[in-house]
């Protein structure tokens, strides 16, 4: 394989040593490293190398012969069997998602590799939902601090676009705030000063001690912008606080749902917890309005194929209050995620559907019915609040245009913000 390669790029004689923004790109011995690891492995894969190669080009533009490398890889990794080799593997496959055609919203924000629950989670482990959130939130928003603050630094630094200090107190300042809650219930202390980037660097330290590799690790393989613009690696980060709430939210539905049968009166109690799940996170909305309409339009060019439209963990939210009208099913939405769609269609499961059958049978008192039902009206609320929200920040980068993925962009936001988040009529 080396040969191969030494064949096809002659001057390439060393791997990923940095470079400016001129089109010389020399290497370094990571080549080896990785060949080694794919032949032998006998290598520790050189996780940093990789990702600072796609963070000097941005992911639409790696080499073609550097992906060709690391598919070659992932076919040796594909004979082997071990959980370092299943970690490589997922790796690669968000690294090698537009090489292979795959690219989606999914691989956009590595969705695999941040140990998100899904619908094998057991509805048990919604108990520790909180500190999982928390934890997470206050990684994700670290990491976000560290970029800002390193996007005062101009010199060699190759990303476009670079905020002006103003803007980089102003997102601080946004990002602390948002991450409050998330702060006080961690029990993470940190020095606030007057001066907000002072107070961002201590909260940054302060989340730094609390780090383990694993965490280190998956930060460093989970942001990986398509092009050299600065605010897309905020807004990956923004869209992953929301990815990773909302998958443990479907959790704590699903948990309702059975609680409908089980326990009425915890039912209420669980819709409560998902409902102020949704309110902390539209805080990190304030933080991405931040986001500089010019900048996104530019990085957008090279994220067709990836959108929103095709968030599991949005639909399972939605289809687990009610199922979704024939039309809305039938829709590129849910087409976009056929493992949702394929479950709606053979065996509906909701709140609905289950607080209609916990009435029937006589399993719900007149005050349990009643807490459930107010609990579900304020969730409600607050879900068309997180959808206003999304769909104003969503005209003020795009206006009327059309969205990512080939998607129908703020029309379709407008549409989707209108729709009832329960049939049950909730006001009786």
């Amino acid at each position: 394989m080396l040969d191969i390669l030494e064949l096809e790029h002659p001057r390439f004689t060393s791997l990923l040593c940095d470079y400016s923004d001129s089109e010389t790109i020399t290497i370094n011995l990571s080549i080896h490293t990785i060949l080694r690891f794919a032949k032998e492995n006998k290598a520790t894969f050189p996780y940093q190398d990789v990702v600072r190669m796609y963070h000097k080009t941005g992911k639409h533009f790696v080499p073609e012969y550097f992906l060709e490398l690391l598919n070659i890889t992932r076919k040796e990794c594909a004979k082997l069997n071990s959980e370092e080799i299943e970690q490589v593997t997922r790796f690669l496959n968000v690294l090698l998602d537009k090489y292979d055609g795959t690219y989606d919203y999914r691989s956009y924000l590595a969705l695999e590799l941040l140990n998100m629950p899904d619908d094998q989670t057991e509805i048990k482990a919604y108990a520790e939902a909180q500190s999982h959130i928390d934890r997470m939130m206050l990684l994700l928003t670290a990491d976000i601090l560290k970029f800002e603050l390193g996007g005062l630094v101009t010199e060699g630094n190759f990303r476009h676009q670079l905020p002006e200090r103003t803007l980089v107190e102003k997102r601080c300042a946004m990002a602390l705030k948002a991450v409050t809650p998330y702060v006080q219930r961690a029990k993470l202390s940190y020095i606030s000063s007057e001066y907000v980037i002072e107070s961002a660097k201590h909260f940054i330290a302060a989340v730094e001690q609390r780090k383990t590799h694993n965490d280190e690790q998956m930060l460093m393989t989970t942001n990986l912008p398509v092009y050299l613009i600065h605010d897309e690696y905020m807004f990956i980060r923004v869209l992953q606080t929301f990815e990773y709430t909302f998958s443990w939210i479907a959790v704590g539905l699903r948990a309702t749902i059975e609680a409908c049968t089980d326990s009425p009166s915890q039912a209420s109690i669980l819709v409560e917890s998902c409902e102020k799940k949704i309110k902390e996170a539209i805080g990190f909305f304030h933080l991405l309005s931040s986001m500089r309409a010019e900048s996104f339009k530019v990085f957008r060019a090279y994220t067709e194929g990836a959108s929103a439209i095709q968030s599991r963990n949005y639909k399972r939210i939605e289809s687990l209050c009610r199922q979704p009208d024939e039309d809305r099913l039938n829709s590129i939405a849910y087409g976009s995620v056929p493992e949702v769609q394929e479950k709606l269609l053979v065996r509906p499961n909701n709140l609905d559907l289950a607080l209609s059958q916990a009435q029937q049978s006589g399993r719900f008192n007149s005050n349990d019915f009643g807490e459930v039902k107010q609990a579900m009206k304020s969730f409600a609320t607050t879900l068309k609040r997180w959808k206003q929200t999304h769909y104003g920040l969503a005209m003020k980068m795009l206006g009327e245009g059309s969205g990512t993925g080939y998607t129908e962009g703020t029309p379709y936001l407008a549409f989707v913000k209108d729709i009832p988040v329960f049939e049950t009529q909730l006001d009786e």
